[in-house]
């Protein structure tokens, strides 16, 4: 079995420089390698393997000189590849893969521009994010 994961925004809001974004609908869990904590904002790994996490957020507003600018973070490092959009108001897109060698290492979104960002207003899905477990025990 294929475990995954995918998770989306709805609400508006404000995310401030080196916050998590926090997404409020689980759309999907398959398997119990991947997990999440609505309140925290953490994906949880559960096994050890690889993950492939894609996400997109849809920024309404920010005072940033750098754009918009978003990226995984994991428990065992710093920001990791960071999804970017020169301009401020633009969806932004990115991506990783992440290696699980212990299980228990968690990742979040955290917004990296150099300023808050004000989710957009207008469209639905504000951000969304899945994961995908790529290689590993559970994989054949």
């Amino acid at each position: 079995m294929i475990s995954c994961l995918q998770l989306e925004r709805t609400t508006d809001g404000v995310v401030d420089t080196n916050d998590t974004l926090v997404f409020d609908n689980v759309l999907l869990i398959n398997g119990t390698n991947i997990s999440y904590d609505a309140i925290s904002g953490e994906i949880l790994f559960n096994a050890a393997g690889y993950y492939y996490v894609e996400w997109f957020v849809a920024p309404q507003f920010g005072l940033t000189t750098d754009g918009s600018n978003f990226a995984i973070v994991t428990s065992e490092s710093g920001p990791g590849l960071t999804g970017s959009s020169h301009v401020r108001v633009s969806p932004t897109f990115g991506f990783a893969i992440i290696e699980v060698t212990i299980p228990g290492k968690t990742a979040r979104l955290i917004n990296t521009s150099d300023n808050s960002l004000t989710l957009s207003q207008v469209v639905n899905a504000k951000a969304a994010l899945a994961v995908f477990a790529i290689a590993g025990p559970s994989i054949s």
